[in-house]
């Protein structure tokens, strides 16, 4: 569904899925709406009216994620079959496909600056890749079990990556492990870093969210009151404030 943010009020339902949505996700022009399916796909639709444009047909599993690049015409899936693709909203070709991973792959977004595509597997595993040609640059490993999201800064020079080894990781796009959070009891769902580089907000299956330092990992605050696990949380632009 589609929400009008002031009033409450439901804008447009958008149906057409065969089964569970996993993800939804603006264009940077505002135009369109991506969404990524159970049933195998991903869909385009118009942000506006709520229209169905396109399906992106191509992934032989679920798919768990979607992602527009800076240009808001190409965008990234991925998906338990163990690819990501890159598509062309503009006629819903397939681009290219990232292959290298040996297990599904939870996430796939692109860099603010739109030089690569990052992706999390569950092979214990997070790679960057050219987002122009699909080579595969290098691989983040580290982590003692599967990854579920990998997250860049907004300077597109750090990466923070979760894991069900229950820590967090910061990198530089080198591949260098440059920090590593431990303080959650039980696996790590979302890390997403604040507008000003400063922070790093985790989501964790011990019913907490985090901040952390992104300079010397110590833990700001831990924020507790849910009663189950929290499985995301994101920041304001406005810094000092997040929502899980």
């Amino acid at each position: 569904k589609i929400w009008c943010g002031e009033t409450g009020e439901c804008l447009a339902t958008l149906q057409g899925h065969q089964s569970a949505v996993n993800a939804v996700r603006f264009s940077g022009d505002g135009r369109l709406l991506a969404t990524a399916s159970h049933d195998r796909t991903a869909r385009l639709w118009s942000a506006t009216t709520g229209s169905y444009i396109r399906s992106l047909l191509g992934h032989q599993r679920q798919v768990h994620s979607v992602h527009f690049a800076p240009d808001s015409w190409r965008i990234a899936t991925s998906s338990d079959d163990g690819t990501a693709k890159i598509w062309d909203t503009r006629d819903g070709q397939c681009i290219m496909e990232l292959l290298g991973h040996r297990g599904p792959i939870y996430s796939a977004q692109f860099s603010p600056n739109g030089r690569w595509v990052l992706t999390a597997s569950s092979d214990h595993s997070a790679a960057l890749w050219n987002s122009q040609t699909g080579e595969l640059e290098r691989q983040l490993r580290g982590h003692a079990d599967w990854l579920r999201c990998a997250s860049f800064s907004p300077s597109s020079r750090r990466i923070v990556t979760t894991s069900g080894d229950s820590t967090c990781k910061i990198w530089d796009t080198n591949g260098e492990c440059l920090l590593t959070f431990s303080g959650h009891d039980g696996w790590t769902r979302i890390a997403e870093f604040s507008a000003d580089d400063e922070t790093v907000a985790t989501a964790s299956k011990d019913n907490t969210c985090k901040l952390w330092s992104s300079k010397t990992g110590d833990c700001k605050l831990t924020l507790s009151g849910h009663g189950s696990w929290v499985r995301a949380c994101s920041f304001s632009p406005l810094t000092s404030l997040v929502s899980d």
